[in-house]
């Protein structure tokens, strides 16, 4: 097992994400995940706020990197998997 951090400058803050070396798809942060959350962080820095006002549902988690980053941002989340044992 071995930690992923993702870093969010525009609030000071960052995630600290355990994965798995070898497993499943649900066991391991994607980089497309990454790419998303960091998205929704550069979107909100901008005078067009992406999410204001609105909640974020993750569906299919995995280890949850989108709906974290979300919530570290300041949005209603909602995440969701298969399986418990990841989140």
């Amino acid at each position: 097992m071995f930690t992923r951090e993702i870093d969010f400058e525009s609030v000071g803050r960052s995630l600290q994400l355990k994965q798995e070396v070898e497993g499943d798809v649900g066991c391991v942060v994607w980089d497309a995940a990454i790419v998303l959350a960091k998205y929704l962080e550069v979107r909100e820095k901008g005078k067009r706020k992406l999410l204001k006002g609105s909640s974020v549902v993750e569906l299919g988690a995995g280890t949850g990197c989108v709906g974290l980053a979300a919530a570290l941002l300041g949005y209603v989340h909602y995440l969701s998997n298969i399986c418990d044992t990841y989140l």
